[in-house]
Parts: structure tokens; sequence; C-alpha cells
């Protein structure tokens, strides 16, 4: 979570992003707040423990035995090959690589338009 958490600070922190555009400025901002408390409940056992509880209130019971959160088929071919936390990782990536691919359109449509010079 730690090393997750270093990498997109170091994207999406304003002393980072100061030359670049506002609106993506202001895009990246909100994102370094969304990050710094995603962080803080993730670090916090307590905070950690009720998010879990929160997202998945009924757990269902597999034929095996096994509780599942609710959502997940209790099948052994879908079951998680991972823990939360990487799939948490893994959710945060993709936040991070969709942004930056929006930036990215956002950047290239500014330049056709003849928005840089």
């Amino acid at each position: 979570v730690k090393k997750a958490y270093r990498a997109l600070s170091k994207l999406y922190h304003p002393d980072k992003n100061f030359n670049l555009e506002e609106a993506i400025q202001r895009l990246r901002e909100s994102q370094m707040v969304l990050l710094n408390v995603a962080y803080q409940v993730l670090m916090s056992p307590r905070q950690r423990r009720q998010h879990d509880l929160s997202r998945n209130p009924e757990p269902s019971t597999s034929s095996s035995g096994v509780q599942w959160p609710r959502g997940v088929p209790s099948g052994s071919s879908n079951r998680c090959k991972h823990g939360p936390r990487q799939h948490l990782q893994r959710r945060l990536l993709r936040r991070q690589s969709l942004a930056i691919s929006t930036e990215r359109s956002t950047l290239r449509g500014a330049a056709r338009l003849g928005g840089w010079t």
C-alpha cells in the first residue's frame, strides 16, 4: 500500500503539477485528496475494518462452507488469487491509468485545436 501510495502521490502532488493546464491541475489536486483519504483508511486498522465491513455487510456462504463477500461467485474457478490489498492496489493503478489516458486525450485535443503555441 505504501509503495503504491508513494508512486501515485508523486504523480498527483500539486508541487509536481505546477506547469500543467489549470483544469488538469485541479483534477490532479482532487485525485491527491482522494488518494490521501484512501491511504489513511487503509493504514488505520480500525478504519480499514469499518471500510471492509461497509463494503461487504452480508457475507454469503458457499457449498464448501467458505464465506465469500457478497457479489463474489463461490465457484472454485472464480475465487480470488490475491488478497484484498492486491485488489485495492490494482484498482488504484487502473484509476491512475484511466486518469493519465484522459489527460493525454485532453492535451492532444488542445494541441490539435491550436491551444498550444
